[in-house]
């Protein structure tokens, strides 16, 4: 976790310096652009007899000298040392070029301005703090006055006092929303790293949950005379199907179902419910399957009442009688039996009630459903996201579930399984339900 949480800071601060850079050239660009231009109108003002040859020469030696320093800043990691270099020197640089600079740019306290918003931009963004911009348009605004003094362009005080001014007031304001607007880049950077360490506190958690719901699946489920297997592929992180083989004492279930929902509360929902089935087991061993079932869903409802969350379950609790006879409580998708001596493929539906929905449920509502196995018969439960998921442009469906039946009949229960999953995951990669399939084959007891 922290070498992820390095990464990810290298990574910011790589997407901060590479914005600054953009952000500095585009100044770069913009204040050349703004000194071309002035050296085009002292080209032709020369030219036009209007000017004279010190205009010209006066601002490429600024363009010159600007432009190097700007080269050093983009390339250099002391950024801000050539930066208040530059607006010395540049500001220097300026008065000395204005001093010769007469004719058509005579007016030259724009380019002051224009320096002065183009480094409070730059020292605002390199340093993030205000006083930097302020101590700016301060001295460019001394350095206008000064100007005002040694050019031999004469202005008024009243003319000095309203240059000055604007490039103060302008100023000023312009540092205050560049100040305004670090605050809010700041407070952005902030709210990011906080959600992405609690980003990283739910991932963590997520993966706890998933690894609680794996150690809580059987891993290697058995019953007497019987091969049984299992397995769940989640859609997310942690899944809310649920399938198990539990011993309790002398009594033998499968159990399979379905929590309403995706995601980490239906994944809750589903450990809750097995753990409540396994506590219902230890603490009534000898209650009927329908009282297990009625006593497992006020268990469920109480924790969802507590979690706040409108969900339910859809379940179907077999038990294992022993001689081939099994019996089932619930309400779920059919189970599907495979005849081995006819190969004919027949469903048995529990029509009881899900979980959850009430807060009791009448003995009445929950009929106990019984069938019988043969020897070399194939039991098979699942969940909806097997049969809907989209394969080829269709769903996969019964009928092909069926076929995989009798295909892998006489192989076993982990070749069937095998061969369902490997078909849907090859044929389609995106998982919009979660996945299980529980199959057991009788070989006598």
């Amino acid at each position: 976790m922290e070498k992820v949480q390095s990464l990810l800071s290298a990574v910011d601060e790589t997407q901060l310096a590479e914005e600054r850079r953009r952000t500095l050239t585009a100044m770069e660009s913009a204040l050349g652009a703004f000194v071309v231009f002035m050296l085009v109108l002292a080209v032709v003002g020369y030219l036009l007899g209007e000017g004279q040859a010190s205009d010209p020469i006066a601002l490429t030696a600024f363009l010159v000298i600007n432009g190097i320093i700007g080269r050093l800043s983009l390339r250099s990691s002391a950024s801000l040392r050539l930066e208040v270099l530059r607006v010395v020197v540049g500001g220097a640089t300026a008065v000395g070029a204005y001093c010769f600079i007469r004719g058509p740019l005579s007016p030259w306290w724009p380019g002051f301005l224009f320096m002065s918003l183009e480094g409070s931009i730059i020292l605002g963004l390199i340093q993030q703090r205000p006083l930097w911009g302020r101590l700016l348009v301060l001295y460019y605004a001394l350095l206008l006055v000064v100007m005002a003094l040694l050019s031999p362009v004469r202005m008024s005080w009243q003319q000095i006092v309203l240059c000055s001014g604007v490039v103060l007031v302008l100023g000023f304001l312009f540092m205050e929303v560049i100040s305004l607007l670090g605050e809010t880049l700041e407070k952005e950077r902030i709210r990011t790293a906080e959600l992405r360490d609690a980003h990283d506190a739910l991932f963590a958690e997520v993966a706890v949950a998933q690894g609680l719901q794996k150690l809580l699946l059987p891993h290697r489920p058995s019953l007497p005379g019987c091969k049984v297997s299992g397995r769940m592929i989640s859609a997310t992180e942690v899944g809310g199907d649920y399938f198990d083989v539990i011993t309790a004492g002398k009594r033998h279930f499968l159990a399979i179902g379905d929590v309403s929902g995706h995601g980490l509360t239906s994944g809750l929902t589903m450990m809750m419910a097995r753990s409540s089935l396994v506590g219902t087991l230890e603490a009534k061993p000898d209650q009927t399957l329908p009282e297990i079932y009625r006593l497992l869903n006020r268990t469920v409802r109480k924790n969802l009442e507590r979690l706040n969350a409108r969900m339910y379950m859809t379940l179907v609790l077999v038990e294992m009688l022993g001689g081939g006879r099994f019996q089932a409580v619930g309400r779920h998708i059919p189970l599907l039996v495979r005849r081995a001596q006819t190969g004919a493929i027949e469903e048995f539906e529990a029509t009881g009630v899900w979980l959850g929905l009430f807060d009791d449920i009448e003995i009445e509502l929950l009929p106990t459903l019984s069938f019988q196995l043969e020897r070399g018969d194939l039991l098979v439960l699942y969940t909806d996201g097997v049969t809907e998921r989209f394969v080829g442009g269709q769903m996969y469906g019964v009928e092909r579930l069926q076929v995989a039946m009798a295909r892998c009949a006489e192989r076993g229960p982990i070749d069937f399984i095998d061969m369902v999953f490997g078909g849907i995951e090859q044929d389609s990669a995106e998982r919009e339900d979660d996945m299980t399939l529980l199959a057991l084959r009788y070989d006598g007891e």
